[in-house]
Parts: C-alpha cells; sequence; structure tokens
C-alpha cells in the first residue's frame, strides 16, 4: 500500500511549481501551464469504449493529457487532476525511477494498476492546491463576500471552491 503523502507536501509541491514555471494565478489557461510542464493536451476527447472523462498518456520524456469537453471549470480541474497523477503516482519530474517503469505511449487512468483510491484522492487535493493555491485562496476568501465570487476569481466551481476550504480546515461542513 502506497504511503499517503502529506497535505503540506502537496500544498509546498503546487507553489513550487507555480513559482519554478512562473505560472500565474489565478491560472486563465491549462494549456499554457501542460506546455510549461512538457506535456500537451488533447480536449474534446471522447472514450465510448470506457466513458473515461480523462487520461494521461507517456509520451518519451513528456505526456499527454486527454480530457473530454464539459463545463469548462470542470475540464481545468480534470487536467489539474491528471496533473496531480502524474506528479504524485507517475514521479514525473520528481522520481526518475517511479517515471521510467511507465512505458512509452503508456494509458494511465483512474483503473490502471498503480492508481489507488489514496492516489485519486491526492490527486484530487493536488487539482485544488494548483487551481487555488494555499495563500491565495486565504486573501481571496476573506476578501469575498461571497463563495460564488471566490470561484469566479478561480475560474472553478462553488463546490471546488467549498472543497478547498474543507481541505484547508478554513470551511466546516454543516454536519459535522
Amino acid at each position: 500500500m502506497k504511503k499517503m503523502p502529506d497535505f503540506d507536501f502537496i500544498n509546498n509541491l503546487t507553489q513550487d511549481i507555480i513559482n519554478i514555471y512562473n505560472i500565474e494565478v489565478p491560472i486563465k489557461n491549462m494549456n499554457i501551464v501542460v506546455k510549461k510542464l512538457g506535456g500537451s493536451v488533447r480536449e474534446n476527447f471522447v472514450d465510448r469504449e470506457y466513458r473515461r472523462t480523462s487520461m494521461l498518456q507517456k509520451i518519451g520524456d513528456g505526456f499527454r493529457i486527454y480530457v473530454r469537453e464539459d463545463d469548462p471549470r470542470r475540464v481545468r480541474f480534470r487536467i489539474a487532476q491528471e496533473l496531480g497523477t502524474l506528479f504524485l503516482s507517475m514521479g514525473y519530474l520528481i522520481d526518475e525511477s517511479i517515471w521510467d517503469k511507465y512505458k512509452d505511449n503508456e494509458i494511465v487512468d483512474s483503473s490502471h494498476h498503480s492508481i489507488s483510491v489514496i492516489s485519486i484522492m491526492m490527486s484530487n487535493y493536488f487539482a485544488h492546491a494548483l487551481l487555488m493555491p494555499k495563500d491565495e485562496y486565504i486573501k481571496v476568501l476573506s476578501d469575498k463576500l461571497y463563495i460564488n465570487d471566490v470561484a469566479e476569481y478561480f475560474n472553478v466551481t462553488p463546490e471546488m471552491v467549498r472543497g478547498r476550504g474543507y481541505d484547508l480546515k478554513l470551511l466546516k461542513r454543516v454536519f459535522e
């Protein structure tokens, strides 16, 4: 069983990625982010056989993210999730020994043998942290009156804003 990375590690990793690759927050265009990281995105991906909403493909030293057409905010989140899988589960730019275990052109999605439920949870957390970095999220949350305004600022759904707030223990669920 894989060890679950702690949330501080993921928050720091996403902030390092933002800083090293000079990614402007709020992120306006995920395709530019993916390109800076050495990959590409194929949008309007249709998977009639498995009905996947997104997946990754290792291509040499880089990667391609396939994502199904949907609400643009959800597409952005799916791309960020796949980046989470890329870094946290596949070791991209972090651990060459893990990255090298994946074959060229290998497809990786949630059903891949290397991806666990914990890996999926961590990729979701990574997506929130990349799209809504901790310090920026705290600042914007304190400046805006409504969750919808925070969602508009980061170009995500209100549910994603609430999810990030729960992750950071800044918002409480009604039934806790």
